[in-house]
């Protein structure tokens, strides 16, 4: 290139030059648009997401309480859904079979034929320390052998299970008083003393988001 560019006379070589820096430009003023457009729908999702109020439940004192965590990492009591398939520790799948923690563990049940099938085995758990996400990809049961919280993939509607982590449960005096998902990749453990939810990402590893404290919504 710098042989040819010799070659040209020196006018000519001005005249190149010239025209590959507009060239140079226009291409910039093309792109730049379409750049910013793009980041600016990538920063409006992270931010919607982010700002979303998001609903979910656990199973306490025998029934299933609903929260909702806003944006400013509060939790709240919240009015149930009116249509749900999904409650802390049971979902419907969108092929009707059901996930579901009891007291044998994680199991996936056909409704239509009446029969199951123990993907995890965990005897003795109950519903306020067992929970499964809302997409049916991921469950967190309490394992009282080793006083923590196991974490596991679930794919496929629960074709397979694959386990992920654990969790240590908090140190006294500090209580679970349940778990449940509030979204796909997160889910809360609500605690006594204080009255917070601990809230825990499991998007590639299992890590500490932050904690919610409860706060009561005035009559």
């Amino acid at each position: 290139m710098s042989q040819i560019l010799q070659r040209l006379s020196r006018p000519m070589r001005i005249t190149l030059s010239i025209a590959l820096i507009l060239g140079a430009l226009c291409g910039l003023l093309y792109a730049v648009p379409i750049l910013r457009t793009f980041f600016s729908e990538w920063v409006s999702k992270e931010v919607d997401e982010r700002m979303a109020d998001q609903v979910f439940s656990i199973y306490e004192t025998d029934t299933y309480q609903w929260y909702v965590l806003n944006p400013a990492n509060e939790v709240r009591t919240a009015t149930a859904p009116q249509q749900s398939l999904s409650v802390s520790n049971k979902v419907t799948l969108p092929s009707g079979m059901i996930l579901v923690v009891t007291e044998k563990g994680l199991v996936w049940r056909n409704p239509t034929a009446k029969n199951e099938l123990v993907l995890i085995a965990q005897e003795g758990i109950t519903p306020d320390i067992g929970a499964v996400a809302p997409d049916g990809s991921a469950a967190v049961l309490f394992n009282q052998i080793t006083n923590q919280f196991d974490v596991f993939k679930v794919y496929e509607g629960g074709a397979s299970v694959s386990y992920f982590g654990s969790l240590k449960i908090p140190a006294l005096p500090t209580y679970v008083s349940g778990i449940g998902f509030v979204s796909p990749t997160m889910f809360a453990i609500h605690t006594g003393r204080p009255n917070n939810f601990n809230l825990y990402s499991i998007d590639g590893a299992i890590t500490f988001v932050s904690s919610a404290p409860y706060v009561v919504t005035p009559q």
